[in-house]
């Protein structure tokens, strides 16, 4: 990534990071990521990651539930490094409410296929949406850079979510024809569904870990824990149920008639 010396201005603070960000894919994946945030000093943020010239990746977790999001930078105007840049979930509520796209159809539209311009310094993370024909004023808003834990440190950090993740994408699908998860584990990943106007959720079971891969859309996924069971317990309560159900079943089968009969 190519960087340039920009001149000291006094009293103003040298960005890390200036960029352009794509308004729906932020907000998008902003709004995916927020559902998955943890109630820990490590995990109650939001990360922010320049992955490549084109690629922000956006990430939660709550330990038990973590997701990855994908934001399409359109441009990079300077990068001093490639920063880690995390805000408080009020902060990216805040950036939802303030740039909310317009209700009429046309206007939107426009809206859309416009970019944020994004500036990170030390201690500040500035979103700002610029002016449009009809409006006088550019939209602005600042909100506070956390500290990321260094690496020397011993406080709990917060995990490494793209490690995690892609080690477990990378996997072969597990042989288990069954897995175990808490409904309410699940229920993040509906909400971060309805962020981008998915109507449904892929699920994987992987080898490694006891969960599942969640698909959210082509720009998110996410990892979900799952029950810990012995799989001799789980197999033989999975036969007696199908056991059961049976001999409560098939009593009420409808008689087969000769147009049934045909069909099948």
């Amino acid at each position: 990534m190519t960087t340039i010396d920009i001149p000291a201005i006094a009293g103003t603070e040298l960005p890390q990071l200036d960029m352009n960000v794509s308004r729906v894919s932020l907000r998008c994946a902003l709004a995916a990521v927020l559902p998955h945030v943890g109630d820990t000093d490590s995990t109650h943020r939001i990360r922010l990651a320049l992955a490549d010239e084109r690629t922000l990746i956006v990430m939660a977790t709550s330990s038990y539930t973590a997701i990855t999001a994908r934001a399409h930078v359109i441009d990079v105007i300077w990068s001093s490094e490639m920063p880690v840049i995390d805000i408080e979930p009020r902060s990216a509520r805040e950036i939802l409410s303030v740039f909310a796209p317009p209700a009429d159809k046309d206007e939107r539209s426009v809206w859309e296929h416009n970019g944020f311009r994004v500036r990170v310094t030390d201690t500040e993370v500035t979103v700002i949406e610029s002016a449009g024909m009809l409006d006088d004023l550019d939209r602005v808003l600042t909100v506070p850079r956390l500290r990321s834990t260094p690496a020397d440190d011993k406080a709990p950090r917060f995990p490494d979510l793209a490690r995690l993740v892609l080690r477990n994408l990378l996997t072969q699908p597990s042989v288990q024809d069954r897995a175990r998860v808490s409904v309410k584990r699940l229920e993040p990943f509906i909400k971060s569904a309805k962020a981008y106007g998915i109507p449904d959720l892929t699920l994987r079971t992987f080898e490694t870990v006891h969960g599942l891969i969640v698909h959210v859309s082509e720009d998110a996924v996410g990892i979900v824990s799952g029950s810990e069971r012995a799989p001799d317990a789980e197999a033989e309560q999975a036969e007696n149920l199908a056991d059961l159900w049976q001999r409560q079943l098939a009593p009420l089968f409808q008689p087969i008639t000769k147009e049934g009969a045909d069909s099948e």
